[in-house]
C-alpha cells in the first residue's frame, strides 16, 4: 500500500511526536525536521507506504541522537499491563463456547493496549475493555479459514506488531509450537516488538527472526534476508496490526491480515470498513 495524500498529516504529527520525544532544542528540532523532508528525496525505495515515512525518521532520528529507544517505557508499561490482565481473563477465556475463535478476537482485540493512545490505562479499564472484544463482531467464515490454515500448515511465519497486544499473540502462538516463527523489528520503532520485549511477552523458544531496520512492517527492499527467505518458506503467514498490512499488502503467498480497523485511510482503502472493526483478511489462499 503506498502512501496517499491523507496520510501526509499523520506521518508529520508521528514526525512531531518523536521530534518532542528526542530533543527540547529548537535548532536541533528544526535541523531533524529539515533533514527528514531532505531523506524523503534521497532515500529508496519510493514511493514510500506509510510505514516507510516512520523507518526514513527512524533513520534521521538515530543519525542525530544516536540508537534511542523512545517508547521503552510505554512498551514496558503495556507489557506489564497486558502480563497483568492475561491471569485476570484466562479463567474467562476457557469459559468461551469456542477457545480459538476467542482467542483470535483477544489477539486483535488486544490493540487497544496501547500507552501511545491511552496514557493513562489501568487494569480495571484495559479488563473492560478487553471483556467488550468477546461481543465484538468477526467473520466466523474467515475465522474457519483462518483455523483451518493454521492446524494444516507444516510451517507459519507469524509477524507481531504492538507490545502489550503480543502477550496475547504469545498464547495463539504457543498452539502451534514446533512449526512456527515470529518475525520483530530490528531496531526501536514507535512502539513496536523487538527481540527485547520478546521474553517478558511470554515468547519462549520460540524461532525469532527481526526485519533489520526500522520499518514499522515489512519492506521486502530494505528488510534481512533471513527474515524474508523464513516468510517465503512458510506455508502461511500470520501478518498483525495495520502497519503490517500497508508494507505487506501485495505479498504473493499465503497470507492472512489481523488487525483492527483504526484508520479511516485503511478503512476506505479495503473496501468501506467499519471504524475500530476486528478483521481478517486472507490473500492466495
Amino acid at each position: 500500500m503506498k502512501i496517499s495524500s491523507d496520510c501526509i498529516p499523520c506521518a508529520f504529527r508521528q514526525l512531531k511526536s518523536l521530534l518532542e520525544r528526542a530533543t527540547t532544542s529548537p535548532k536541533r528540532y528544526m535541523d531533524i525536521y529539515n533533514d527528514f523532508v531532505d531523506a524523503l528525496y534521497t532515500v529508496t525505495p519510493a514511493p514510500y507506504s506509510p510505514p516507510d515515512y516512520v523507518r526514513v525518521m527512524s533513520q534521521v532520528l538515530y543519525h542525530h541522537c544516536g540508537t534511542l529507544d523512545m517508547y521503552r517505557k510505554e512498551k514496558d508499561d503495556s507489557t506489564a499491563l497486558a502480563c497483568a490482565l492475561r491471569e485476570t481473563l484466562l479463567d474467562e477465556l476457557s469459559r468461551q463456547p469456542d477457545w480459538f475463535s476467542a482467542m483470535v478476537k483477544f489477539v486483535i482485540g488486544g490493540n487497544i493496549l496501547d500507552y501511545g493512545v491511552f496514557n493513562d490505562l489501568n487494569l480495571e479499564t484495559a479488563r473492560k475493555l478487553m471483556l467488550e472484544v468477546f461481543d465484538l463482531p468477526l467473520d466466523t467464515g474467515a475465522i474457519e479459514k483462518l483455523r483451518f490454515s493454521l492446524d494444516n500448515a507444516h510451517s507459519i511465519f507469524y509477524v507481531l506488531d504492538n507490545c502489550g497486544e503480543a502477550v496475547f499473540d504469545a498464547l495463539l502462538v504457543e498452539r502451534y509450537r514446533g512449526r512456527i516463527a515470529v518475525g520483530v523489528r530490528g531496531g526501536p520503532v514507535l512502539n513496536d516488538v523487538t527481540r527485547r520485549e520478546l521474553e517478558a511477552s511470554g515468547f519462549h523458544g520460540i524461532p525469532v527472526y527481526d526485519t533489520g531496520d526500522f520499518t514499522a512492517g515489512v519492506n521486502v527492499a530494505t528488510t534481512a534476508p533471513g527474515f524474508l527467505e523464513a516468510m517465503r518458506a512458510a506455508d502461511v503467514v500470520v501478518a498483525k496490526g495495520q502497519g503490517n498490512l500497508e508494507s505487506l499488502d501485495g505479498y504473493d503467498r499465503p497470507i492472512f491480515y489481523l488487525f483492527r480497523a483504526k484508520c479511516p485511510v485503511i478503512c476506505n482503502y479495503m473496501g468501506g470498513l467499519k471504524p475500530n472493526s476486528l478483521q481478517i483478511i486472507s490473500r492466495n489462499l
